[in-house]
């Protein structure tokens, strides 16, 4: 299997990642276009970073990746473009100022606003922002269509320490890729893998009926609405105490559910603040299908996902919504379901985009999410004793992960070097600044059991 051929399948989760760019494009929004910010405690110049990329192998595919479905109705492809191109490399020399009465560091500051926002054909790339204090903040963006986020922390850590050439395929690629006479004979399975899908599909449908809590508003407009961010950092210290308190609420082992547990209610604060009626929470929560500690592939998602629902009896009290998550996990991990909505997204490939795009949108008139949740868990590199890049201590590091309008609010969760952050993603419009104040101090109070302010 060789890393030069010209042509890999997407995956489901790829598909899945491009329907929801084709919504996000269409309602006026930029596109499912993430970013990770690794801040570097040294000088890192654009010549030794193309030197370390050129080193790892991995730029033909990642630089020169486009979108390709041969036939109607046969799963599309990433197919290497014939005129090779380079992955850009751009540096910054003086961030901006926060902004007048904003606090330092609570909001990312990077130049522009709008860095490196890649368009079709299908990209990544890279911006070096060097600050005054000597450090450098090594930016990646990319299109979700590509990777995942486990993906890019592969792709930083394949370019920071290079695989064998025998081994490059595999890191990328996983498999060796179906050939089209492949595909035409898994037609015949069709009804079969229609029939395993069904199972997810179903409890999607149950669990999206309305109504659906969520803090946008149907049928309000967002064009040209941009990302905004939030980072609310935690201490060691202070993130053992969320550890200790998920303990007592009964997440012991499963702190992610502890972590959307937090989400849901500092949510529901925002919607009472606007006395709101009940209704039930309804969040899909990504799943990594890697296995546990590989180093690959890192081209193209490799996720299913979770299907959480909270209704307004589960919100009351933080121990009683763990345990409601608790139960439904166990019962989805029981049913099948992540396994199963895997199998109905690799379907769902031979689907038109824009179909499958309307698809997405369910019985419950494009509200298919209260918000979007993700845990991306430790900084896990390939095989690194410490974190460190072309030799520059890793001080920290930040997902930016957009979402689509509805739903308007997404929150990432990560944690390195044992500091737990979240991420509070929204469009503009989608909530107030005081609303995410309230959210922020209320999110935080309930991670700490109510060591913070409301």
């Amino acid at each position: 299997m060789s890393s030069r051929r010209l042509s890999v399948p997407l995956s489901g989760s790829d598909y899945f990642a491009l329907a929801l760019d084709h919504d996000m494009r269409r309602s006026g929004l930029a596109g499912n276009v993430c970013r990770l910010v690794v801040d570097l405690d040294g000088h890192l110049d654009a010549a030794r970073l193309r030197e370390a990329i050129d080193a790892s192998g991995m730029e033909p595919w990642f630089a020169n990746a486009a979108y390709s479905r041969r036939l109607p109705f046969i799963k599309p492809c990433w197919r290497r473009r014939g005129r090779a191109r380079r992955l850009r490399i751009a540096e910054h020399v003086t961030p901006p100022a926060p902004r007048p009465g904003q606090p330092e560091g609570s909001d990312l500051s990077l130049p522009g606003g709008d860095l490196a926002i890649p368009s079709y054909p299908l990209t990544c790339c890279f911006d070096l922002v060097h600050r005054s204090t000597g450090r450098t903040s090594l930016v990646l963006t990319w299109h979700h269509g590509m990777m995942d986020a486990r993906g890019a922390e592969l792709l930083l850590s394949h370019i920071n320490t290079p695989a064998e050439p025998e081994q490059l395929a595999g890191l990328l690629f996983g498999a060796e890729p179906q050939r089209l006479h492949q595909q035409f004979r898994e037609w015949f399975g069709v009804v079969g893998g229609l029939r395993e899908a069904r199972r997810s599909l179903m409890h999607v449908d149950e669990a999206s009926h309305p109504p659906i809590a969520s803090a946008d508003g149907n049928g309000v407009s967002r064009v040209g609405a941009r990302n905004r961010f939030r980072i609310l950092p935690f201490t060691q210290a202070e993130t053992a105490r969320v550890g200790a308190h998920g303990d007592r609420v009964g997440a012991s082992f499963r702190h992610s559910l502890f972590y959307l547990a937090a989400t849901v209610r500092a949510l529901e604060a925002v919607r009472a603040g606007r006395g709101a009626g009940p209704a039930s929470y309804l969040v899909p929560v990504p799943q990594d299908r890697r296995r546990r500690g590989a180093a690959g592939p890192v081209f193209s998602n490799r996720v299913s996902f979770f299907f959480y629902r909270a209704e307004p009896a589960d919100v009351a009290s933080i121990e009683a919504l763990v345990a409601a998550l608790a139960r439904q996990m166990t019962d989805q991990v029981r049913r099948g379901v992540p396994d199963s909505f895997a199998k109905a997204m690799d379907m769902f490939q031979r689907v038109p985009l824009a179909w499958y795009a309307r698809i997405l949108h369910g019985p419950s008139g494009g509200q298919f999410a209260s918000l979007f949740f993700s845990d991306t868990g430790h900084w896990r590199g390939a095989g690194e004793a410490s974190p460190a890049f072309l030799g520059m201590p890793v001080v920290d590091l930040t997902h930016l992960a957009p979402v689509s309008s509805p739903p308007g609010l997404g929150v990432v969760c990560s944690t390195f070097e044992g500091r737990l952050a979240v991420v509070l993603s929204w469009v503009e419009g989608v909530l107030g600044e005081d609303e995410i104040d309230l959210m922020a101090r209320t999110l935080r109070a309930e991670l700490l059991g109510g060591g913070a302010d409301r």
